[in-house]
């Protein structure tokens, strides 16, 4: 865990005073975060400058916060929580696009909000769930009927792709 003291420039003022905050992931982390990267990069037709999979190498925080009052393990446990609220709010927009929801009456777009906040917070579980354990069966959190229901259909009607799609899902 590192802490650097910083000013940046900032609208309306000359500076903001605070402190950037760097701790190194694990190797497990490391990897998954570079190969996101590299994902992301494919996907974009896009190349990756060396500095970006450096970085990806450590959660950094800014913060304002006094040094004296808050030393740099407290900051990151204090974004923590807050990076599970973004998180909620990434998958509300992107995953159950809350933003393309047009209602005329406040009440139904209350409900549907509150709705998709449900399905987010089942999406964000089992995301996690499954990253801490892939082996998981779908079946352990799904009765197969649920499951069954979202598997693909082969378009081969070959016994190799009727025993394939026969198998449980996994993480």
């Amino acid at each position: 865990m590192r802490a650097w003291q910083v000013n940046v420039a900032a609208p309306q003022v000359l500076f903001v005073h605070g402190r950037v905050c760097a701790l190194r992931k694990t190797e497990e982390s490391i990897e998954i975060a570079q190969e996101g990267i590299r994902k992301q990069a494919r996907k974009k037709g896009r190349k990756i400058r060396p500095e970006t999979l450096e970085l990806a190498k450590f959660v950094i925080v800014f913060t304002t916060l006094p040094e004296k009052d808050v030393p740099a393990e407290e900051v990151l446990e204090r974004y923590r929580p807050g990076w599970h609220v973004e998180l909620v709010f990434r998958v509300l927009k992107t995953g159950c696009g809350v933003q393309r929801t047009a209602f005329r009456s406040e009440v139904r777009l209350q409900r549907d909000v509150a709705f998709k906040r449900v399905i987010a917070w089942r999406l964000i579980v089992l995301t996690l769930l499954g990253r801490q354990v892939p082996e998981l069966g779908a079946d352990l959190l799904f009765t197969e009927r649920s499951w069954s229901s979202c598997a693909p259909t082969p378009a081969s009607t070959s016994s190799r792709s009727r025993t394939i799609w026969a198998r449980p899902c996994t993480w």
